[in-house]
């Protein structure tokens, strides 16, 4: 029973750690303990804008 209530609840799983930045028009989720970078924008981007973004949040380099 105390497993089915630990599976049920998610105990015990690493917690979501998501930042949530804006710039303009465009909004970034990173999540850093998966690694992970979500970007919501209305215009099509570049890879220079994707490793821009990748570099600012998360190595952060600038």
């Amino acid at each position: 029973m105390l497993r089915f209530l630990i599976n049920l609840f998610n105990i015990g799983k690493k917690r979501i750690n998501k930042q949530r930045y804006v710039e303009g028009n465009t909004e970034i989720v990173v999540d850093k303990l998966n690694g992970e970078m979500i970007i919501r924008t209305s215009k099509k981007l570049t890879d220079e804008d994707i490793l821009y973004f990748f570099k600012k949040y998360i190595l952060g380099e600038y």
